[in-house]
């Protein structure tokens, strides 16, 4: 509730309203007072002198006067407020002579102190902004910015205050632009921080990849106050994923060519992964699915090369000889086994555990070589039980 006095034209007060009331004050604190001695005012006799010059301004200009004040509080907490005064003329005679003033008095202490801590709030904003290797900004509620760190002034070339505004869009690739104006009406329509990558014009005429990020500053009432945002050169690691996948499309045409397939076998996930090619060139059993883990996929593998898949896979668990290689027949529902080409190597991590298994496979249709003499080419003796070489699992972590 705002607080409203009426004063003689000495300034005495003559009635208040019941605002000082509820603060605990008396009404005796305040009638027959000069406004100056009120106890908003009470211990500075310069208020008296103060408040005597407005009601002198407020009857010479004829016009309300606004003040800002700061005051002492009922509990000694110096208090912020606006002021309005205002002299009402008499009706009789030619109106030159002032009846009452009238003062309506605003505390606005808690709406000063929100937009104190929002100038701190933006001075350390542009303090770290000024010392950060990105490009810096911030704007309005309504999207009009009105700050640009130094990076951006020198990778633009812009003078300051060249881009406040909407301005700095008409340096944005045209064919970024509508994109990026959906993104940001989007944005400016909610309340939460958005992310986008647009092409920005450098002082050469050149256009690199920025990676843009923005957060808003909420209000008490939740609604957005300001933005602020930054925005990373990420030109060159986009050019070099384009120059990957590129790379990677060839690859992978490379190997459908040569009826090859990736694989790749996570041993702490038991997560098997492979090119969607692998089912062309190879018929894995139905039962085997994904968490199977190599000793569910050794169950999979013809009963006479199980030793040499053992053993070879086994000395690739060893760092100093990651690289394997093997050639072996996987059970299937036909009646004929289908013969496999495997390369690839085990990954290890830093405690030197394996971590992974990768590789390429690919078929063999006319691999008719008898398994028990390629498991002799490996140095396993006729008939090895398989528990002689391997632990109780075949899995390596353990």
């Amino acid at each position: 509730m705002a607080f409203l006095a009426v004063l003689d034209p000495a300034g005495i007060v003559l009635e208040i309203n019941r605002a000082p009331l509820r603060l605990g004050l008396k009404r005796e604190q305040f009638i027959g007072l000069h406004v100056g001695k009120t106890p908003a005012f009470a211990g500075d006799p310069d208020w008296v002198r103060t408040w005597n010059t407005r009601l002198a301004d407020a009857a010479a200009l004829r016009e309300p006067q606004l003040y800002e004040d700061l005051f002492t509080g009922p509990d000694g907490e110096l208090r912020s407020a606006d002021a309005v005064l205002t002299a009402v003329f008499d009706d009789d005679g030619n109106g030159e002579r002032v009846d009452y003033f009238l003062l309506e008095a605003d505390d606005t202490t808690d709406r000063v102190q929100v937009e104190l801590a929002l100038r701190e709030s933006e001075r350390r904003f542009h303090d770290l902004a000024e010392s950060l290797p990105v490009l810096c900004w911030s704007f309005d509620a309504s999207g009009s910015c009105d700050y640009f760190n130094h990076r951006w002034l020198d990778y633009t070339g812009a003078a300051p205050g060249a881009h406040h505004g909407w301005a700095w869009t008409e340096a944005v690739h045209p064919d970024d632009r509508p994109g990026l104006g959906e993104i940001l009406g989007a944005a400016l329509r909610g309340t939460g921080p958005f992310t986008t990558d647009f092409r920005l014009r450098s002082r050469d005429g050149g256009y690199r990849w920025f990676e843009a990020r923005a957060v808003p500053v909420l209000g008490p009432e939740g609604e957005v106050t300001r933005w602020y945002g930054t925005a990373a050169d990420v030109h060159d690691a986009r050019e070099l994923r384009r120059e990957l996948d590129e790379r990677e499309g060839q690859l992978t045409a490379a190997l459908e060519a040569g009826k090859m397939a990736r694989f790749s076998y996570e041993l702490e996930q038991r997560r098997f992964t492979a090119d969607a090619y692998l089912s062309e060139i190879i018929e894995l059993p139905q039962e085997m699915g994904a968490e199977a883990g190599l000793d569910g996929f050794l169950a999979f593998v013809h009963p006479d090369d199980r030793a040499m898949w053992q053993r070879t896979m086994m000395r690739a668990f060893d760092p100093q000889t990651p690289e394997w290689s093997l050639e072996y027949r996987l059970q299937s529902a036909a009646d004929e086994p289908t013969w496999i080409g495997a390369r690839g190597r085990v990954t290890f991590n830093e405690a030197g555990r394996p971590r992974s298994i990768t590789g390429v496979v690919f078929a063999l249709p006319g691999r008719r070589t008898n398994a028990i003499d390629a498991a002799r080419s490996t140095g396993v003796p006729d008939g090895l039980p398989i528990s002689l070489s391997w632990p109780s699992r075949l899995d390596p972590r353990d």
